[in-house]
């Protein structure tokens, strides 16, 4: 873990067993990873989305 990638989320769930979190814990250490992960892909596609949209106005510009 650098800070430059996100841990897999059984990276997280393994770190969270290694640093002693009990068994009925670990789900919420998943739903947190699955929120910051679904929250990074909608980071990326709004990105995207914005330079496909400004691509397209570049093109059409006169």
């Amino acid at each position: 873990m650098n800070g430059r990638t996100t841990p897999s989320r059984e990276m997280v769930r393994s770190l969270a067993q290694a640093l002693g979190a009990r068994p009925t814990d670990l789900i919420h250490w998943e739903k947190a990873w699955d929120r910051a992960d679904a929250d990074q892909r909608s980071i990326q596609l709004r990105r995207e989305t914005e330079k496909s949209l400004r691509q397209r106005l570049t093109r059409t510009a006169p």
